[in-house]
């Protein structure tokens, strides 16, 4: 091979390893620019804190809407009203789900499929969902008309921050790094934890951010205080330990009808909403940042 040969090959191969690092960076930009749109790596969506208790954002479904849903981080899957499924011509299963919620312990569901879920840019295909016969839960929400709810299985393949002082959820590719006053705690299942205790007596919790009190006890906890012959619907709590964190003299909701639930205490919004929630699904890694900590 002449010398001329050997530098067309030369410049060849470095136009071929130059074509391949081009085509690695076109590939990388497309997979992580949805993330660039926003701080921290993330994606920011508003949420609407109706009368500051409750999250409700705007949805589309099969690329309608938008619909006002729940944000409700205690629900295994989505769901949506029968007047919303008829509307998307969604097909309904004819077998009947029970749905248990603080709205409507013995309300029922059908199973559905929604196509495409998408919350500003981040999206879900083919996400499973039970449509409601009825949904009480929703009616006290007089300001806006919700059509459902959104949880765990949307928001399992995330890191997703809910940022209650900005009214804002934020989509994630990674836990943020680490701040004085950060209360780090491993969860399991739907956001169940168990570095938890209640007036002294460990028991377990779920995040639910679908419940607008600050603590709801359930029946688990309601025995093991001896709190059964309690007459009145709330009680106070001496003390809620969650890990390192320790609050006093907290009001608690009982919810004495969900027998079948193995947790002993719900944690909700009116709680939540003093902190910024960080909630890592693939690690099963949640974080709460207290908001009086943030620089003003």
């Amino acid at each position: 091979m002449n010398s001329q040969s050997r530098r067309k090959s030369r410049a060849s191969a470095e136009f071929s390893e130059m074509t391949r690092l081009l085509l690695s960076c076109a590939v990388l930009f497309v997979v992580t620019s949805a993330y660039s749109q926003a701080p921290s790596n993330g994606i920011d969506v508003p949420f609407t804190f109706v009368r500051n208790q409750i999250i409700v954002l705007d949805v589309t479904i099969n690329d309608k809407g938008p619909f006002k849903m729940l944000l409700d981080t205690g629900a295994d899957v989505p769901f949506i009203d029968v007047s919303l499924a008829r509307e998307l011509g969604l097909k309904i299963g004819t077998k009947s789900t029970r749905i248990v919620s603080p709205g409507d312990p013995k309300g029922k569901g059908y199973d559905t499929t929604l196509p495409l879920v998408r919350i500003g840019a981040p999206e879900a295909t083919n996400v499973k969902a039970l449509v409601e016969e009825d949904s009480p839960e929703y009616k006290p929400i007089t300001e806006v008309q919700v059509r459902g709810t959104l949880g765990h299985s949307f928001l399992k393949q995330w890191v997703v921050q809910i940022d209650y002082p900005n009214h804002v959820v934020r989509f994630l590719s990674q836990l943020p790094p680490d701040r004085p006053g950060d209360v780090k705690l491993d969860f399991h299942n739907v956001l169940l934890i168990d570095d938890v205790r209640v007036n002294g007596t460990t028991t377990s919790a779920k995040i639910d951010t679908g419940f607008d009190f600050p603590f709801g006890l359930l029946p688990k906890a309601i025995k093991s205080l001896s709190l059964e012959k309690d007459p009145n619907p709330l009680t106070e709590l001496t003390s809620v330990s969650l890990g390192s964190l320790s609050v006093q003299h907290v009001p608690a909701l009982y919810l004495r009808d969900f027998t079948e639930f193995s947790w002993g205490l719900n944690i909700g919004n009116i709680f939540l909403r003093d902190y910024i929630l960080t909630i890592d699904y693939p690690r099963q890694v949640l974080v709460l940042r207290p908001a009086a900590l943030l620089p003003k």
